[in-house]
């Protein structure tokens, strides 16, 4: 249900390591606001992904943020 709402279908049964890049990341960005994370730090999470997948990455950080989630984002590009 997290991944509907964060605009990413997998299917439950596929292993993770077979998913592209940005599934990938989606993944571990919803575990992290199943537990109830107050916190989620990233390194460089754009650093892999095509355009349309950063686009989905930023609506999901501002909705975390709506959510009272501090995002802690760390990034070398400067147009981010």
């Amino acid at each position: 249900e997290l991944l509907d709402g964060f605009g990413v279908r997998v299917d439950p049964g596929r292993p993770l390591h077979t998913l592209g890049i940005g599934t990938q990341q989606m993944v571990a960005l919803a575990r992290a606001v199943s537990v109830r994370a107050q916190v989620v730090i990233m390194d460089e999470p754009t650093s892999s992904l095509e355009p349309r997948e950063v686009e989905t990455l930023f609506r999901v950080i501002e909705n975390l943020r709506g959510q009272g989630i501090a995002v802690l984002y760390v990034s070398h590009r400067m147009d981010e």
